[in-house]
């Protein structure tokens, strides 16, 4: 131990480094998708964003492509429902049961037997609660895809979901049942709820309810699933 005069104050320091290139993706990968919700996309609604197809320069002149929410709730050919959402994973599931669980751990018990009696939902997110929460979302919620050219190239190459490696329309047909588009972090869940005070309580102990808020966001992947 050392004698010292005792300062207050903060010295900072900070350092931006040189920007780095995201490179494109350029191949295939293999990703677990048991943590991914598992939504139903028609592949003519994702081709007809890839634009007429170029024969001589054997590719689509948009291979980038952006997918909304609005594509997701109705692909053009059906109106998305719940048995178009076929996996539901345990995170998300279990998402409602975990928010409540964490409030009662931090409510004293007083408040914690108001809490129960407000009977807050608690059940576990299916494939029909995931379509009502899509569905809330609105349209604003924007996906992207990159590279898609090339992508399909490899795709071909791997005589991937039926594809003939060297055969002719390999890359026009674009998107083919089977594909799957996986997005890491797709989905979110935002979840918040506020506690009044309890007007026809008097006890004190549960006072501090008035300006008590809670919330929580749960995220998890999203693959979107391509059928004919």
């Amino acid at each position: 131990m050392v004698k010292v005069f005792t300062g207050a104050g903060i010295i900072s320091a900070a350092k931006s480094f040189t920007d780095v290139a995201v490179r494109a993706q350029s191949a295939l990968g293999d990703d677990d998708l048991t943590k991914s919700v598992h939504v139903a996309m028609k592949a003519s609604k994702l081709n007809s964003k890839l634009g007429l197809f170029d024969n001589d320069k054997d590719e689509h002149p948009n291979p980038s492509i952006n997918i909304s929410m609005a594509d997701i709730l109705n692909d053009g050919a059906d109106e998305l429902t719940a048995a178009g959402i076929s996996s539901v994973p345990t995170d998300l599931a279990n998402a409602y049961s975990g928010f409540k669980s964490d409030i009662q751990t931090q409510l004293d018990a007083a408040a914690e037997q108001l809490f129960d009696e407000e009977s807050m939902d608690d059940s576990t997110i299916d494939a029909a609660e995931v379509l009502r929460l899509l569905k809330e979302t609105g349209t604003t919620s924007t996906l992207n895809v990159n590279n898609l050219n090339q992508l399909f190239r490899r795709a071909q190459d791997r005589a991937l979901n039926g594809r003939q490696p060297g055969a002719a329309g390999g890359v026009s047909a674009g998107f083919v049942a089977g594909d799957v588009i996986h997005v890491a972090g797709g989905m979110e869940l935002s979840m918040a709820v506020n506690f009044a005070a309890e007007s026809v309580n008097s006890d004190a102990s549960n006072e501090n309810l008035s300006t008590t808020a809670y919330s929580k966001k749960v995220t998890v992947d999203l693959a979107l699933k391509v059928e004919a």
